[in-house]
Order: structure tokens, then C-alpha cells, then sequence
């Protein structure tokens, strides 16, 4: 074999020895790239849960916070219109001195007192005297406020305390609300917007995490682009939906509020009449009271509060919605927790129960 021949080879095998060089490096580079985005996601994942342990641990020291001021009001200790600082041992304020009770006594109650229209003092007769004296207890004195009259929850304002003083609020602690689209064929997010796919008309079920187990909860946001019906509601966090399944498989474990003619739908479809109906973007919020007894979700459109309510809802729940028309969407503005409800109650509300069957009167 020439020189010339053996060159040739030589440079074919350089150039063979070059080009798996070349792919195993790039073999290596696509393998490091793969593990920078595995790290990536997994940071993102990581970071998400402590965001979502972060708002949870928020809403747990604010429910702590609002129990001790619920605490101090209905002990007197503190003024409702102020902010509200750990208990202290302070006996309540009363309009006039208290005796020492620590044995019994005897006041007369008509001592003589300074009338705010004369100079001088009114004293009582004798018949008046005779009469004036009372004796003082420890164990029967009640210092209580005056009893309110009995009202269904819905008739009083939840932003009363049990002695119908105000309860203390604080501003809405904001979650971040967490998407579970089962399907992306069918659904996407996209923002903070949930898209339905132009190619099809199948049932979008997305219900949202962080699981609602305790307080006051509000969701809101809008349907855009809806042509026939879409839904807002709650799930019992047990469920696990299936893609592309029918809402009627979930009976009795689900309640949608429905943009048709305002049905709300739990054991029987199309369900109780009595709402209002909504269409394109009007604001819907769902609110749930799981502070109360009975537990109750209440629906609001355009912050207008809707005459039909459930009750005897279950311990934890998800909020969720359904989209069905092709391009319709929903806008998430915002999940929060609310230190007292919103609802206060309508004309004509009617109350019904998680769990049975409903009638239309």
C-alpha cells in the first residue's frame, strides 16, 4: 500500500475519531441541559410549596390572632373600634365603681346624685328608701351585655360578636390560587386566565388548590366568552376528578352555581331555581364559612349577595369551575381569606342542605 493511501486513511480515522468526540460531547451537553432544567423545576416546585406553606402559615396565625380578639371582646377587655392586643388580666370598665364582692354587701341605689339639669342633688322618700336596698352577691352578679334577639344567621350580620359588638377585621390575606387542569387538550392556563381549546366543546373541570379546610375563603374571577353555560362552585377535597367526565358523575359531592337561569346543582340536575343568572364578565365569588356553625357557601354577582345558600357543607372543600364552549375563559382575580363573612343575608333567602334532595317550590 502507497504512502499516499495510508494518509488517506489515517485522516478518515482522525476525522471518525473528531466526530465521536464531537458526539459524546454533545451527548454530555444535552444530558447537563437536562439536568439544569430537572434542577430548575425542581427549585420552582420547591419554591411554590414554601409559598403555599408560607400563605398557610399566615392564615393560621391570623385565624390565632382574630380567635384572641373574639376572646377579649367577649370579656370586655378591650375597646372593639382599636386594635386588639394580647389579653391581659383587667377586670371590665364599668359606668360606676364596682364594690369589692369578695363578700357580700348592701348599696343603696338611690344615693343621692347630681342631676345633669339642677345644682342640687334628688334624694327619695322615705316609702323609696325602704325599698332602695339590694344585696350583691360574687355569684350573682352578671356583668353580661343585654341578650340580642334571636335571628337566623342570615338575618344577622356575621360582622357581629355574640354580644352584638363588632367583631374586629383585618385586611384579606391573599393565596395564591393553584389550577388542577386535567386535561390540556381541552384546557390551559395561560396568566391568569384558564382557556378552553378552540377545537372542542368537551367539559373542563379545574379545581384549585391550596384545600380550604378552616376560616373564611373567597374566590372570584369572571367568565368571558361563553356562549350556552359555564359554573363556579365547591368540590369535597376527597374528589378526584376525571378527565372529560360528566358533572352528574359527582353527585352529591360537588355544588356549581350555573351561568343558566341561576340553577344551583348538588343532587339533582338542572337544580334549584332561585339566583341570579350571570353572563360575560360580570364578577362571581364563591364564599365559604367554615369558621360558623352550620358551614355554609354563599355566591355573590357583581358583589351582590344571591338569595339561595348551602349549608352543612363539608370540613375541607376546593373551589372549581367548568368551562364547555370552545375559546371560553375564566379570569382568576383573587383567593383570600376574609376575617368575617360577607354575607349578611337577603329578602326571601332560602337555605339548603349539603347531602339531601332539593325542590323547586
Amino acid at each position: 500500500m502507497s504512502s499516499s493511501s495510508q494518509d488517506f486513511i489515517r485522516k478518515i480515522k482522525e476525522l471518525e475519531d473528531k466526530s465521536k468526540a464531537a458526539e459524546f460531547d454533545r451527548r454530555n451537553y444535552e444530558i447537563e441541559k437536562q439536568k439544569e432544567k430537572d434542577r430548575i423545576e425542581f427549585y420552582e416546585n420547591d419554591n411554590a410549596r414554601i409559598r403555599s406553606e408560607n400563605a398557610q402559615l399566615k392564615i393560621e396565625i391570623e385565624i390565632l390572632t382574630l380567635k384572641m380578639e373574639n376572646m377579649q371582646l367577649k370579656t370586655g377587655q378591650v375597646n372593639s373600634n382599636s386594635r386588639l392586643s394580647p389579653p391581659n388580666p383587667k377586670q371590665p370598665i364599668s359606668r360606676f365603681p364596682l364594690p369589692n364582692v369578695e363578700q357580700k354587701h348592701s348599696i343603696d341605689i338611690f344615693q343621692p346624685i347630681m342631676s345633669p339639669s339642677y345644682e342640687r342633688s334628688k334624694t327619695p322618700g322615705p316609702q323609696q328608701k325602704r325599698a332602695s336596698k339590694i344585696d350583691l352577691d360574687p355569684s350573682k352578679i352578671d356583668l353580661a351585655y343585654p341578650k340580642q334577639k334571636n335571628e337566623s344567621p342570615v338575618q344577622k350580620s356575621r360582622q357581629t360578636s355574640a354580644r352584638g359588638l363588632p367583631v374586629a377585621t383585618s385586611p384579606p390575606i391573599q393565596i395564591n390560587p393553584i389550577p388542577n387542569i386535567l386535561n390540556k387538550q381541552d384546557c390551559r392556563l395561560e396568566g391568569n386566565k384558564i382557556n378552553h381549546s378552540p377545537k372542542n366543546n368537551n367539559l373542563c373541570i379545574v379545581a384549585f388548590d391550596p384545600v380550604v379546610s378552616s376560616g373564611i375563603t373567597r374566590f372570584q374571577g369572571f367568565f368571558d366568552k361563553i356562549s350556552s353555560n359555564c359554573m363556579i362552585g365547591i368540590a369535597d377535597a376527597s374528589i378526584i376528578f376525571d378527565a372529560n367526565a360528566s358533572i352528574g358523575q359527582y353527585k352529591g359531592k360537588i355544588l356549581s352555581y350555573s351561568s343558566i337561569n341561576g340553577f344551583l346543582q348538588h343532587m339533582s340536575f338542572p337544580g334549584i331555581r332561585g339566583n341570579k343568572q350571570f353572563i360575560n364578565k360580570q364578577i362571581i365569588s364563591c364564599e365559604v364559612d367554615l369558621a360558623s356553625q352550620p358551614k355554609s357557601v354563599h355566591f355573590f354577582v357583581d358583589n351582590e349577595e344571591q338569595r339561595n345558600y348551602v349549608v352543612d357543607i363539608p370540613p375541607a372543600i376546593r373551589f372549581m369551575i367548568c368551562l364547555f364552549n370552545s375559546n371560553s375563559q375564566f379570569t382568576i382575580q383573587k383567593l383570600e381569606k376574609l376575617s368575617c363573612s360577607s354575607a349578611i343575608g337577603v329578602d326571601e333567602s332560602k337555605e339548603f342542605e349539603w347531602g339531601q334532595n332539593w325542590n323547586n317550590e
